[in-house]
């Protein structure tokens, strides 16, 4: 794995909507049209970064990572990174970047849900302490019928 150097982590702005919609589109069967990614934008409780990198002299958003804040606990709501760009440590990046960031802003604990299929991004949480605290059965829905999710947690 050759690991990238110039990612820039940025916070999510209007200018990221439909670079962020095709992205989810590339990454997930349940796909977030451009409103909805707008939407994001306005709820207060939300904070998304995206990762950008230059590519021949302009910049290209190769990831992003979405989490709600409510308290002292957070959410993971949704990560991504480009099929160009996987296994070069950018989803790490974005993850480590929002737990630093979720830390600062008073959080203790963070949630999210994972196919229980997706071994990468399973990986990547046992590598940032997050443990299994539960399961979801037939939580995902695809084009091949439905997937379990569990539900991570990590203490921040």
């Amino acid at each position: 794995m050759r690991l990238l150097q110039n990612i820039e982590v940025l916070p999510f702005e209007n200018g990221d909507i439909e670079g962020l919609s095709a992205l989810h589109k590339k990454s997930f069967d349940q796909r977030w049209e451009n409103d909805f990614c707008l939407s994001l934008l306005s709820d207060k409780n939300l904070i998304g970064f995206v990762a950008s990198l230059e590519e021949d002299s302009s910049r290209k958003l190769c990831g992003f990572i979405i989490a709600r804040v409510i308290c002292d606990e957070s959410e993971l709501l949704s990560i991504a990174v480009d099929p160009n760009y996987r296994n070069k440590g950018i989803a790490s990046t974005l993850l480590k970047f929002v737990l630093n960031h979720l830390l600062g802003k008073g959080a203790k604990r963070i949630f999210l849900e994972v196919d229980q299929a997706n071994f990468a991004a399973r990986a990547l949480y046992k590598r940032c302490n997050f443990m299994k605290i539960g399961f979801r059965p037939s939580y995902y829905v695809s084009p091949y019928g439905y997937s379990n999710a569990l539900v991570l947690r990590c203490i921040l």
